[in-house]
C-alpha cells in the first residue's frame, strides 16, 4: 500500500513542496518571457520590457541558492540563459 502524505518524514514532504514551487516558478518563467517576447515585438523590439521578464528566474535561482537545490539552480539558469539571448536578439533587430 502506498503511504498517505501524513506518513511521510517531514524531510520528504519538504522536497515535495520545493519540487512544486520551483515547477511553478519555471512555468511562470516561461509564460512571462512569451508575453514579454510578444510585447517586444509590438513595441518594435523594445528591449526594456524584455528586462523585466528576468525577474520571475532571477527570483528562483535565489530560493535555489539558499535552499541548495543545484538541479532547480540549473533549470532557472537555463531560463535566464534563454532570457538574455532573447534581449540580444530584439536589442540588435531593433538597431537595425
Amino acid at each position: 500500500m502506498l503511504p498517505d502524505h501524513e506518513d511521510m518524514l517531514p524531510a520528504a514532504r519538504g522536497r515535495v513542496w520545493d519540487l512544486i514551487l520551483h515547477a511553478l516558478l519555471f512555468v511562470v518563467s516561461v509564460v512571462v518571457l512569451y508575453f514579454g517576447f510578444l510585447g517586444a515585438v509590438m513595441a518594435g523590439g523594445a528591449p526594456q520590457i524584455l528586462a523585466w521578464t528576468l525577474a520571475p528566474p532571477v527570483v528562483g535561482a535565489l530560493i535555489a541558492i539558499a535552499w541548495w537545490r543545484g538541479i532547480a539552480l540549473a533549470t532557472h539558469g537555463a531560463v535566464i540563459a534563454v532570457n538574455l539571448v532573447l534581449i540580444l536578439i530584439v536589442a540588435n533587430l531593433s538597431t537595425h
